[in-house]
Formats: structure tokens, sequence, C-alpha cells
């Protein structure tokens, strides 16, 4: 369950590493479409039922996430 709280740091641990040089935005950019594909793997893994629905609204925030890190990241020169 604690999982879903690790999600939200995603932005965060985005932003050191562009800090830090090891990855840029056009990097996390580039890799976007198997990043769908994870969010989307994760999403049937974390939720409880079968539905659809609900795995596309845990994989909808998460692709969120993960794009508005690297667009942090841009924000911030790297």
């Amino acid at each position: 369950m604690n999982f879903h709280a690790t999600l939200f740091q995603v932005p965060v641990i985005q932003l050191l590493l562009g800090q830090v040089g090891l990855v840029s935005s056009e990097q996390m950019l580039s890799i976007w479409r198997y990043v769908v594909v994870g969010a989307v793997v994760a999403a049937a893994v974390l939720t409880p039922s079968t539905d659809p629905l609900t795995q596309m609204l845990l994989a909808g925030p998460l692709l969120g996430l993960y794009l508005g890190g690297a667009w942090m990241v841009r924000l911030t020169g790297r």
C-alpha cells in the first residue's frame, strides 16, 4: 500500500538526477513510449481489480508525474 506514496517521489528523483547531470530532459522525453508502457504495467499490477478504468486512473497520474518531472528538469536548464 505504501508504494502509492513513493510514486509521488518520481519528480523529485528526476529533478535530483537532472541537477547532478546524470540525465537531461531530452533523455527523459526520448523514452516516453517506454514510460507509457511501464505506467500501464505498473497500474495493472498495483490495482486490486481487473477493471481497465481503475488501471487508467492510476496510470494517468503516474504519467503526469513523470512528464511534470521532465518539464521541471527542462525549466532548471539541464
